[in-house]
């Protein structure tokens, strides 16, 4: 009963500094106070990612917003009549990714692919105008270091790269299967079932999930140019496991092959990676830009709209390359 007093109160203290968000009203601000912190005083708890629909509506007076001044009134738009981003808008989010790497980020892909959608969203629900560009993977990671683009995705965690940069918590996991040739007598229960088994990994592609596995000799590995030799050398006896994303490696079997017969996935899953956004450690807004997309991820996921981006494009993604379940 308490709780429910306390809450009530609170509500009302807050409507009656910062008015209600169901019309546009105005709010002075005092001594402590950032456009995040007013969000989260006008729109409620879990909102104060939305400080540039405050900034668009009082950039007349505010110059740069971490300096406000006591006593200025803001307007403070309603949630539904915020105003749209303009060409100059110094808010507009700068975003690398690149593309062949599906379901997650392509430009042939619906919205994109999985992931781009996911971030264009939450931005969008920041309250950013975003600009999206599609680079070559290096470059474009080289680009966010030296801050031409706000934040680049999706990359994986590893030691390098996390001293230059901040992750995100896991936007998707991707789960790494192991692919042999149909009716190969190879069982995994464990890593010492792989003794003398020759793997394939392509040139570029990381070793940390088998790296163990060599370094104790259980392994050898085979390194092409790209995925597609892997399976060719597979099929062709040549090597004996090919240890890859689900999705990339049933998508190139399907392209190289044209058939997924003669091959089958071990039941075992020999590890899981994760997909994260990243901001250059020396972005100047880095840590609190992650901050507030982090708090646009939470509502997007109780909203069960981040859920939803998921499933249609792993569904659209498993029926248009004719994926097995």
């Amino acid at each position: 009963m308490f709780k429910i007093i306390y809450s009530s109160v609170i509500i009302v203290l807050t409507l009656m500094f910062c008015n209600s968000v169901l019309a546009a009203k105005t709010y002075t601000v005092k001594s402590g106070d950032s456009l995040s912190r007013i969000a989260q005083k006008c729109y409620g708890r879990g909102h104060s990612h939305k400080w540039p629909h405050i900034y668009r509506a009082n950039k007349n007076v505010i110059k740069d917003q971490r300096l406000l001044q006591i006593g200025w009134k803001l307007v403070i738009p309603a949630l539904d009549q915020i105003p749209p981003p303009e060409e100059d808008d110094p808010y507009v989010i700068k975003l690398v990714t690149g593309n062949n790497y599906a379901p997650y980020s392509d430009e042939k892909l619906p919205n994109n692919g999985m992931i781009t959608e996911i971030v264009e969203r939450v931005f969008k629900k920041m309250g950013f105008q975003i600009k999206t560009e599609f680079w070559a993977w290096k470059h474009g990671f080289d680009a966010a270091e030296e801050l031409e683009f706000d934040a680049s995705f999706p990359w994986l965690k590893n030691p390098k790269r996390m001293e230059k940069f901040r992750y995100s918590k896991s936007l998707y996991n991707i789960l790494i299967r192991c692919f042999v040739k149909e009716g190969a007598s190879i069982t995994y229960n464990r890593n010492e079932d792989f003794q003398g088994k020759t793997f394939c990994r392509p040139k570029g592609w990381y070793m940390h999930d088998i790296q163990d596995l060599l370094d104790r000799r259980i392994i050898t590995v085979k390194r092409p140019e790209d995925i597609n030799t892997c399976f060719k050398m597979l099929k062709n006896g040549d090597v004996d496991v090919v240890p890859a994303n689900e999705f990339v490696a049933w998508a190139s079997i399907n392209k190289t092959f044209d058939t997924y017969e003669g091959f089958r996935v071990l039941d075992k899953v020999l590890s899981t990676d994760t997909l994260h956004l990243i901001i250059s450690k020396r972005h100047p807004d880095g840590k609190k830009l992650m901050e507030q997309f982090e708090e646009a991820v939470k509502k997007l996921k109780e909203e069960g709209r981040f859920q939803k981006i998921v499933t249609n494009h792993i569904k659209n993604y498993r029926i248009f390359n004719k994926i097995p379940e």
